[in-house]
Formats: structure tokens, C-alpha cells, sequence
């Protein structure tokens, strides 16, 4: 994602100052990459322990937004009030690319051998399942919802345990209302 930032001035509430921001793009990506940069930083998984990895934690505080978007950057970091007026004017826009799919691969689970996994998802925990699915280091970088169903279609392909019929029904559904999402 690539957003421009059309610069101007900003108060600066700690300093009681106005701060000159330069016109700038800045490229984002919200990828394992990313991921493993802010649990670097904030010592604790960015994802919650749900079915949906790729969604933004709910306890998430501002600041460690703004901490994780500085993460998602491609390139060199902009000045920290660029990220500010960043998150002041493209939170929303971030936040949906950030939790929106980016594939059109739908994959349920019973809850069974097919589940990768059901307590808190780290990024050393999705470098597992990279390593153990012989998945390539370049998806790193792919957005995270790409592959994290990269590695439900590898889980669900190992397991040999045949699906049952409420199983069927419920990834039936699922492929219909993604279809209807999709305008399909």
C-alpha cells in the first residue's frame, strides 16, 4: 500500500510547537516481516489467539499502532512527525488493508488435526509452519493474510482425515458468502 502524504504543518502537543512535514510517499506492507518487528519491540504476540490470525489485536493502544505502521514501512522510516500525520489521516485506510483478505482461498477447520494452531499466534510460530510446510522465505513479505491461507491449504492438504458432512456445509457456506462479499 502506498500512501501519500501531502505535508504541511502539525502541532506537536508535547513541544507546544508547530512541525514543518515534508510532502512524502510512503510505502506500507503488513507482513510477517512486519509482524516480527513489533514483537520485537513489544515482547508479546501482535496477533490475537483467534481464527482469524490476520486481524489486528483489539487491545492494541495507539501508540503501538503507530509503532507497527512505522514496522510496516518499506524503506527508510520518515520522521516520526511524518508517521503521526500519517496515522491522523490514514488510520482507517491502514487498518482495512491490514485486516482485509488478499486472497480468494476460503479454508475451514473442525477444529481438529487440520487447526495449525489455537493459542496465541507468534511470528516465530508462523516461521514454524513456514519451515515445516517447506514454504519459501520470500512469503515473508507477502501480505499476512495470504499466508497465513497458504499455510491452512498446506495443513488441510497433509491431514488425511476426511472431512465430515457438517464440515462440508460449513466450508460451503463460508465459499458462499465469500462469493457474495466478491460480487460473484
Amino acid at each position: 500500500m502506498k500512501i501519500e502524504i501531502a505535508g504541511g504543518e502539525m502541532f506537536d502537543e508535547q513541544t507546544d510547537l508547530f512541525i514543518d512535514v515534508e510532502p512524502i510517499t510512503v510505502e506500507l506492507n503488513h507482513s510477517l516481516v512486519s509482524i516480527s518487528k513489533w514483537e520485537a519491540i513489544h515482547k508479546r504476540p501482535f496477533l490475537p489467539p483467534v481464527n482469524v490470525p490476520y486481524q489486528t489485536h483489539p487491545e492494541m493502544t495507539q501508540g503501538e499502532m503507530i509503532s507497527y505502521i512505522v514496522c510496516m514501512v518499506v524503506g527508510e522510516v520518515p520522521s516520526m512527525a511524518t508517521m503521526l500525520m500519517l496515522y491522523r489521516n490514514h488510520s482507517r485506510e491502514i487498518k482495512e488493508m491490514i485486516n482485509q483478505d488478499q486472497t480468494a482461498t476460503v479454508v475451514t477447520f473442525s477444529g481438529g488435526k487440520g487447526q495449525p494452531h489455537r493459542g496465541a499466534v507468534t511470528s516465530e510460530l508462523i516461521y514454524y509452519w513456514m519451515i515445516e510446510f517447506g514454504i519459501p522465505f520470500e512469503c515473508q513479505h507477502w501480505h499476512l493474510s495470504r499466508l497465513m491461507s497458504l499455510i491452512k491449504v498446506c495443513s488441510a492438504k497433509r491431514s488425511n482425515e476426511k472431512m465430515s458432512t457438517q464440515d462440508v456445509y460449513r466450508q460451503n457456506a463460508a465459499l458462499n458468502e465469500a462469493r457474495k462479499r466478491g460480487g460473484r
